[in-house]
């Protein structure tokens, strides 16, 4: 939609060519010309610094809402998604880096969809760790950072933009969306009675040990450093699998069981974030 830009300054360029027409004198039609060039060329940037980001902000508005999954948000948690568009419409304004702008979305996505798995049902999650585990060992065999990259989103850093722009990403991303709608959906329309801490944290134990012995205690800990390990993604990306795998091994129930509880950890460690950043704002 670039070509907003040099419209503009072409029309605003017109306008002001008129009255030469309407002249005799030749200096001055000279002059009025190189008055509309240089007007048609600075309203053309201007229109570029402060009006076309408007124009994409608008334009995002409208076209997020058709994504089923952003529909879906907007429908039952219209507060966030508003405080997530105003937050995109106002970072294009600011010319904000595009992985900035994609955080917003990010952030809007986990706090929500962690939300409802805490009351998914148990076909809901084991769909969402099968689409999780299938996008995870593709990255692995791409560039292991990227599996850190989705796990821990801000938290890490790297150049993914090929693996991102591949078709084969693009597919298993847009599968693991739409099972994220279909969870949510799920919650909504059948929810399930929050997980037994106890009952969770005595099967995540077992899991635990079990890798521990695998791989050492101190290097499982490190899985949920939230990508600031010092430890290569070669050697995290694995554990973070194996994690997922292993969680899914355990049956639709205690699978279930497990993963409502992780959710209500990460719930609760968005909340205590929020409210540091509050306090911090006061």
């Amino acid at each position: 939609m670039e070509w907003i830009n040099p419209l503009i300054g072409i029309l605003i360029g017109a306008l002001l060519i008129i009255p030469a027409f309407f002249t005799t004198k030749k200096w001055l039609k000279i002059s009025l010309a190189l008055v509309a060039i240089v007007a048609a060329l600075g309203t053309a940037e201007l229109s570029k610094r402060y009006f076309y980001p408007h124009v994409l902000g608008w334009q995002f508005e409208h076209e997020i809402v058709k994504h089923p999954l952003f529909k879906l948000i907007a429908k039952h948690h219209p507060n966030e998604f508003a405080l997530f568009v105003k937050q995109v419409k106002q970072g294009l304004v600011d010319k904000q880096p595009q992985a900035i702008l994609s955080g917003y979305s990010s952030q809007l996505l986990g706090k929500v969809f962690y939300e409802h798995l805490q009351t998914a049902p148990n076909e809901a999650v084991m769909r969402y760790l099968g689409a999780v585990l299938e996008l995870y060992r593709y990255l692995y065999n791409q560039d292991p950072q990227a599996v850190l990259a989705m796990e821990y989103g801000q938290a890490t850093t790297g150049n993914f933009g090929a693996i991102w722009s591949d078709n084969n990403f693009q597919t298993l991303l847009n599968h693991l969306l739409q099972v994220k709608t279909k969870v949510i959906e799920a919650s909504i329309d059948s929810p399930v009675a929050p997980p037994s801490q106890t009952q969770a944290a005595l099967l995540l134990q077992g899991i635990l040990k079990e890798m521990s012995e695998k791989y050492g205690e101190d290097l499982v800990k490190q899985m949920f450093a939230r990508g600031q390990s010092a430890i290569p993604a070669n050697i995290i990306a694995p554990l973070i699998i194996d994690f997922y795998a292993r969680i899914g091994m355990q049956g639709p129930e205690n699978a279930g069981v497990m993963m409502r509880y992780i959710a209500s950890l990460k719930v609760k460690g968005t909340a205590e974030e929020q409210t540091k950043d509050s306090q911090k704002d006061k």
